[in-house]
């Protein structure tokens, strides 16, 4: 979950780890306006009426909105 209450659904078998001598891991979600991310939790530990909403199949993606009476 960003800052502005956008969130992002990925499987984490897309991160592929990376380690270079500039660069180690890789950006989930696209940040903007300067916000930052607040918080990273498991499916099973939020409650989404409707978790295809959030899903994206590609990772550096901008969230969405979270919907009311959706908790994480």
């Amino acid at each position: 979950m960003s800052s502005k209450n956008k969130i992002i659904l990925f499987n984490t078998e897309q991160i592929n780890p990376i380690d270079s001598r500039t660069s180690k891991g890789i950006q989930v979600m696209q940040l903007q306006d300067e916000s930052i991310m607040t918080k990273v939790k498991k499916l099973d530990e939020v409650k989404l009426s409707d978790p295809e909403y959030y899903k994206k199949t590609r990772l550096n993606a901008v969230g969405f909105y979270l919907k009311k009476g959706d908790e994480v």
